[in-house]
């Protein structure tokens, strides 16, 4: 079992970080990045971790170049909401669940709005969108690339719109929602090179 003291010293020692995965290290909270040189980290990778709004907001503090931060999985509320929106070059970003420990629907909408170089939005662990919800992420950020929305309640008529308004989106999952695969077929049939991931089972 890896616990964050005794990384401390390898962290310690690390002074020009750009890059951390901590991929399902269920027993790190990431205590252990706050002695290292995290002001050139462009990559964060916390999925499956134990991180603490405080400590994800200390990190955040000092790493003002990320570009891609990973968070499925971990019990940040939104309290971290401000630090987030203080990365001015992030382009990524995957959420937490919804609603498990206070980070809501709204605060992804408020991520997607106010983070002018965000270009992909994963909320694969489920966030209910409506069709309004929907026509304001879109709204909000016409150059997104990406787009990850199993469980959205949308429909063929939604994924329509969000396909012919983002110009340049090259993926989006749509799985376990209203849509059907004739419209899937539909809309590869006009731009075969974008990736529509649709399952009814959300499952590879």
């Amino acid at each position: 079992m890896c616990e964050d003291n005794k990384l401390q010293a390898l962290f310690t020692a690390s002074t020009r970080l750009t890059e951390v995965d901590l991929f399902s290290s269920h027993f790190l909270n990431g205590s252990c990045l706050l002695y290292a040189g995290l002001s050139r980290l462009r990559l964060l990778t916390l999925t499956n971790t134990a991180v603490t709004d405080l400590i994800l907001s200390r990190i955040l503090e000092t790493s003002k170049e990320i570009t891609e931060l990973h968070l499925v999985g971990t019990c940040i509320s939104d309290k971290c909401l401000p630090h987030i929106l203080g990365l001015k070059k992030l382009e990524y970003i995957s959420v937490p669940p919804e609603n498990v420990d206070g980070f809501s629907r709204s605060s992804a909408l408020a991520l997607v709005e106010n983070c002018r170089t965000l270009r992909t939005l994963d909320c694969q662990e489920g966030y209910f969108f409506d069709r309004a919800e929907v026509s304001r992420i879109v709204e909000s950020n016409p150059l997104l690339t990406g787009l990850v929305i199993p469980y959205a309640f949308i429909d063929n008529r939604t994924l329509t719109f969000i396909v012919e308004s983002l110009r340049k989106l090259a993926y989006i999952c749509v799985c376990e929602t209203g849509v059907t695969q004739d419209c899937v077929r539909r809309l590869k049939s006009r731009n075969p090179s974008l990736e529509i991931c649709y399952n009814v089972n959300h499952t590879p």
